[in-house]
């Protein structure tokens, strides 16, 4: 092993412990188990697709990964509060090695160490990492896709792209308008293909995209609601109204109120 390996390793382990001494904290906090504003909304979501309703008749009120990631976690461990927190500690630490990975092959192994660094220790998100809240994976993901989109502009091969779709995809399940920086993607390779000839490098940009996009929507679509087809809505759609109820209510309030057109979250 190498000694900028040994310094990720340690970088990791840096990180890991930061984010579980911090979930040990306030693990005897009262809001740790009582939960309002979104941990709250995803936990009613979460508790009625575990009780059965998988599928649901309506389209998501908000981004639909991470109260099916709380739902197994619930099915599983008896509606454990700790349990996803601790995964997503893990989840939040790897972070720092994509975020290594994605710096050393832009700027160097230098700058790449300072980076990982930086996410280890970041206050931020060590406390959104510990928070019922979709923001750790919409991180892992999003850094995730962009190093196989690295990867895959250096080796040209459709299986990379194609995974860098899906992980993208599901990206886009936690932060759908992530998708909005996908037309991105061709003008980023027309600039890091430019030693092909003119007409090589279309072909290969056609290519590229078309397995990204496939890679996206096979993510994507299996998990749009049977109402979701119907109409133009991609993922899932916000009221712009402020309702006072309870989670449960203000989405069948606002469903009636607002049939969703087109939304992002």
């Amino acid at each position: 092993m190498t000694k900028s390996s040994h310094r990720l390793l340690w970088i990791y382990f840096l990180g890991l412990v930061l984010r579980l001494i911090y979930l040990y904290q306030i693990s005897d906090n009262p809001f740790f188990e009582q939960l309002n504003n979104d941990p709250l909304t995803y936990d009613t979501q979460a508790r009625k697709i575990a009780s059965g309703d998988w599928i649901g008749d309506q389209i998501f009120f908000k981004a639909p990964f991470y109260p099916y990631f709380l739902a197994v976690f619930y099915r599983l461990f008896d509606h454990s509060y700790l349990l996803p927190r601790l995964f997503q500690t893990i989840i939040g630490s790897f972070s720092c090695i994509q975020v290594y990975a994605i710096a050393r092959h832009s700027f160097g192994r230098e700058t790449a160490e300072y980076a990982a660094l930086i996410t280890a220790t970041y206050g931020m998100l060590i406390y959104f990492e510990n928070e019922l809240l979709i923001t750790g994976f919409m991180i892992f993901f999003s850094l995730s896709a962009i190093r196989l989109w690295q990867k895959a502009a250096l080796r040209d091969v459709w299986s990379l792209w194609l995974a860098s779709g899906i992980v993208c995809g599901l990206a886009a399940l936690c932060r759908p308008n992530i998708l909005l920086f996908c037309p991105l993607i061709p003008i980023w390779l027309w600039l890091q293909w430019s030693d092909s000839k003119q007409s090589a490098r279309r072909v290969r940009i056609l290519k590229a995209t078309l397995y990204t996009a496939i890679g996206v929507c096979t993510a994507v679509l299996p998990v749009k609601t049977p109402e979701a087809f119907g109409n133009l809505s991609l993922l899932v759609w916000f009221g712009k109204k402020f309702y006072p109820e309870s989670p449960l209510r203000r989405v069948k309030t606002l469903s009636e109120k607002n049939p969703p057109i087109f939304a992002w979250a």
